[in-house]
This record gives structure tokens, sequence and C-alpha cells, in this order.
């Protein structure tokens, strides 16, 4: 439970907020977004 919580605590960190800024960027930044959280777990 312990390795969980921090766990919890690391990705958090890691987090960034969400704006509406960031919904209403093109396409492309959204696509690159993706592709990069697909990757981000090999790294």
């Amino acid at each position: 439970m312990q390795d969980l919580k921090k766990d919890y605590l690391e990705s958090q960190a890691l987090c960034r907020e969400r704006f509406v800024d960031d919904i209403k960027r093109g396409s492309f930044h959204r696509f690159f977004d993706s592709l990069l959280r697909m990757i981000a777990p090999l790294l």
C-alpha cells in the first residue's frame, strides 16, 4: 500500500494542470501531445 501511495505522489509531481487554452490549440499539437504520451512510458 505504501508503494502505491509513493508512486501516486511521484506521478502527481510530474503532472501539469490542463487549461482551456490547451484544448483550443491546433490538431497538430493535440496529435503531438498524444504521441508523446504514448512513448513516455518507454523512456
